[in-house]
């Protein structure tokens, strides 16, 4: 997923062991980018280094094989460009992961939801997993595991034109010929046994500018068409003590693995398990029958008949989009990059984690007393974070809508200077000077980008989820009678309690899953974190 250089990965894989037929198969990792990139780069819309395809999410207004993609808009260009036969693949392939996220921008990037999807659903609904992940309800204060699975009846994909097109069995609800290609005009000549580009999108690409060509074909061109099943849920409790909350994390992934991992919970994870209220955020997508899980054991059992599911009554999934550019008749002399927008990933990113924290600011106001007033904001200064929080959303959405006329907003940005902390200031003056600059596309990328390096420059180390320190803790995190480390004062001790709480867990799972991110922090990074801890000392929890 392109989006802020970070790279997809998982805590926990396993196959489901529901058919013979299923096997392992492993998800891609996308493209990653170094720390302290350029915002005005671009960045590869496809997974690796030099691949050309990669897999995304089914657009929810449906999808076709060899239609067109647009990657830095995230949406299906109703054109065939390319000659093909749709060839379909039999048999099953069925995983499971398993990870904890932290926000509704973590839970994008895990479900592989590009930069531009991510951008669509900041104004409409989105696929199924972006609306998925804007809807669950993630809060720091509490842990949050996002378990998904994903049965597949078997791949239908783009084959050389001159091969026989195979029966669409999979798929009895779909119409046959809407996978079917063009016969070739009279006449004209077959060009070899290979999927390639229509006589008249070559004619055009040779003809006209690659603009030209962008525009009734996109960058990209699907592939492939994955149909079948897909679970995906949220299960988030709380619990402050580190030990029992280790082993209610490793309870639940043990209880939704293969049954090998289930018959080996300890006792003491199973009674911690069975007296822990967790609450479930549940979606699915394909299959059919059964009833909605509302328990974890229920949540086991659809887990158990997923595959029967996905074989009854499946559906369109996700697919994979390939570049123009790695055809073999394409003309080397022609530059067709594939490449998403990074300056929208990363609005896009921090759009989300804000709108998690926005929600953890307002628990805290309804409910200040289960929260410990001796460090992060209080009173008058957390309703004003909160308020700065809503503001800055509301000129991200601003500067998007912009983005997406390309033009300069219509009226100025907030004029407020967002100082969450000291030396870290983004301030809109200087971009809303150049509103009164003629809107041409060049002014527009550059109030854009710096826009962004703004946004990007507002918080420390470029992380936007180290704003979760200058919260309060919850109460017991820091028992009120504890005695700080030698050497140490009560402040010291409050400030990394508040970083190791808010901050370290999720740096660390960067860091494992992608050393480059800019959320993974040395342990030094995290201990000059302490600094910016609010501390005011005083009365503990009542």
């Amino acid at each position: 997923m392109e989006r802020k250089g970070r790279r997809r990965g998982v805590s926990e894989r396993c196959c489901l062991l529901l058919l013979a037929t299923a096997a392992c198969s492993p998800t891609d990792d996308t493209a990653h980018k170094a720390r302290g990139g350029d915002a005005l780069a671009g960045e590869s819309g496809f997974s690796g280094r030099t691949s050309t395809s990669r897999r995304v999410d089914a657009p929810a207004s449906g999808v076709e094989l060899g239609l067109g993609w647009d990657t830095a808009r995230g949406e299906v260009v109703a054109n065939r460009c390319i000659e093909f036969a749709p060839v379909q693949e039999t048999g099953q392939v069925a995983t499971l992961r398993m990870r904890e996220v932290s926000d509704q921008s973590e839970i994008m990037e895990s479900l592989g939801v590009s930069a531009a999807v991510s951008v669509n659903t900041m104004f409409a609904s989105g696929s199924a997993r972006a609306s998925f992940a804007r809807d669950a309800t993630v809060k720091s204060n509490a842990t949050t595991l996002m378990l998904e699975a994903t049965v597949e009846n078997g791949v239908l994909f783009a084959g050389p034109p001159n091969r026989p097109a195979q029966a669409r069995t999979a798929f009895p609800a779909v119409d046959e010929r809407s996978a079917t290609t063009d016969a070739p005009s009279q006449g004209e000549e077959k060009r070899g046994d290979a999927v390639r580009l229509k006589p008249w999108a070559e004619r055009l690409l040779r003809s006209k500018d690659a603009r030209e060509f962008r525009k009734h074909c996109g960058d990209s061109f699907v592939t492939a068409i994955y149909s079948g099943a897909e679970l995906l849920s949220t299960i988030q409790f709380r619990e402050k003590n580190t030990t029992t909350r280790e082993q209610i994390k490793a309870a639940i992934q043990a209880s939704y693995g293969p049954t090998e991992m289930r018959a080996d919970l300890s006792k003491e994870r199973t009674d911690a398990l069975n007296s822990t209220d967790l609450t479930i955020h549940f979606l699915q997508v394909g299959g059919g029958g059964g009833t909605i899980p509302t328990s974890r054991e229920d949540l086991r059992k659809k887990l158990e008949g997923l595959a029967a599911e996905a074989g009854a009554a499946p559906r369109f999934h996700a697919m994979e989009v390939s570049a123009y550019t790695s055809l073999a008749d394409w003309p080397e002399a022609v530059a067709l990059p594939a490449r998403a927008r990074e300056v929208d990933a990363v609005v896009a990113d921090y759009y989300w984690f804000l709108m998690t924290l926005q929600g953890d600011v307002e628990e805290i106001l309804r409910e200040p007393s289960r929260f410990d007033s001796r460090s992060g904001l209080a009173g008058a200064a957390l309703a004003d974070f909160q308020d700065q929080i809503i503001g800055l959303r509301a000129s991200m959405l601003v500067a998007m809508e912009a983005r997406a006329r390309a033009g300069l907003p219509a009226s100025p940005l907030e004029p407020v200077s967002y100082a969450f902390f000291p030396r870290h200031e983004l301030d809109f003056q200087d971009l809303n000077k150049q509103l009164s600059t003629e809107p041409v596309a060049s002014t527009t990328d550059r109030w854009f980008g710096g826009f962004v390096r703004q946004l990007k420059a507002s918080v420390p180390y470029q992380n936007p989820n180290v704003l979760r320190i200058l919260l309060p803790l919850p109460c017991g995190v820091v028992p009120p009678d504890a005695k700080p480390a030698a050497g140490d004062g009560a402040r010291s001790a409050h400030a990394k309690a508040a970083v190791d709480w808010y901050a370290r867990p999720q740096s660390m799972r960067s860091c494992e899953l992608d050393p480059t991110d800019n959320e993974c922090l040395t342990n030094s990074e995290l201990g000059a974190l302490q600094e910016y801890v609010p501390y005011r000392g005083g009365i503990a929890c009542k």
